[in-house]
């Protein structure tokens, strides 16, 4: 997902406000550590995972998501999510994407656009009825591997209450739009709430645009229709975000560091393939 906010860094410790602790669709228990992989695409089936739309819900009438083979194929026709529908700590995440061609709505034109959020506690829908609030691995044209953080509010509008400080190292020179970069080993800081915030990985083109089929020499996913793999790792409240292999971006102190953790669709057709959690201490084969 893209967002538009800006900011001025200040060197300053900002805090950042995410998800409640109010129960959202599927099982609210205590959170699973992975002991042996666990594949949510099985063949034809989709295990342990739910449906939500901004235009209907729970409900997928239009069949915008759909599974063959072990291959989920988003249509990009409306914005949501598929999440699991229980909450995971620990683990070693693993999924792939591609894109399709069909883009829908306000981003027609704009850089096709999804992401994997993670930590997700709030109630379904929680920023602006359309994702649950979290923090996002970034999947953008020329953009995939950066982190926003998604804010959220109550079905009455009030503002969700549980903080959650999260700290990125961050380089001297700030991304296209003033957001900070991350660089490993830079200069610590925290983020806080407002509309949402993103920081970019290391090397993110400053030039970059947000057209249909940006793609800057320096992308670390996969050019055309090839298959980008992400590994995402969740080690207590430490989360690494790597692209076809490269550290891209790095967090510390999040908190909460566990939840729900969903596949977006915004606008843009495309597929999934080898959504998977294998424990910590063992090296998913490529």
């Amino acid at each position: 997902m893209h967002l538009c906010s800006f900011f001025r860094a200040s060197g300053v410790t900002w805090l950042l406000l995410l998800s409640s602790m109010l129960p959202a669709y599927g099982n609210q228990t205590e959170a699973i550590t992975p002991k042996e992989v666990i594949r949510f695409f099985q063949g034809d089936k989709m295990v342990g995972l739910y449906t939500w739309l901004q235009r209907s819900k729970h409900e997928d009438p239009d069949k915008v998501l759909s599974i063959r083979d072990g291959v989920l194929h988003f249509t990009g026709d409306g914005n949501g999510y598929l999440a699991t529908k229980a909450d995971y700590r620990d683990y070693h995440l693993v999924v792939e994407y591609r894109w399709g061609e069909k883009t829908y709505g306000d981003r027609k034109t704009l850089a096709r656009s999804s992401g994997v959020f993670l930590h997700g506690r709030s109630p379904d829908g929680a920023y602006e009825g359309q994702y649950m609030a979290g923090l996002e691995c970034q999947i953008i044209e020329g953009g995939t591997g950066d982190f926003e953080f998604l804010p959220g509010t109550n079905a009455d509008g009030s503002k969700i209450p549980q903080s959650v400080s999260v700290i990125v190292e961050t380089a001297e020179q700030k991304d296209y739009a003033g957001q900070p970069t991350w660089k490993k080993g830079g200069k610590r800081v925290g983020l806080a709430d407002r509309h949402g915030y993103r920081v970019s990985w290391f090397n993110h083109d400053l030039e970059w645009k947000n057209v249909t089929g940006y793609q800057p020499e320096n992308d670390l996913a996969s050019p055309g229709k090839e298959w980008t793999r992400l590994d995402i790792i969740s080690a207590g409240d430490h989360v690494q975000y790597y692209v076809n292999g490269i550290l891209a971006n790095e967090a510390f102190d999040v908190k909460p560091s566990s939840g729900k953790i969903s596949l977006q669709v915004e606008g843009a057709e495309m597929d999934f393939r080898n959504f998977e959690l294998h424990p910590l201490n063992q090296k998913p084969v490529k």
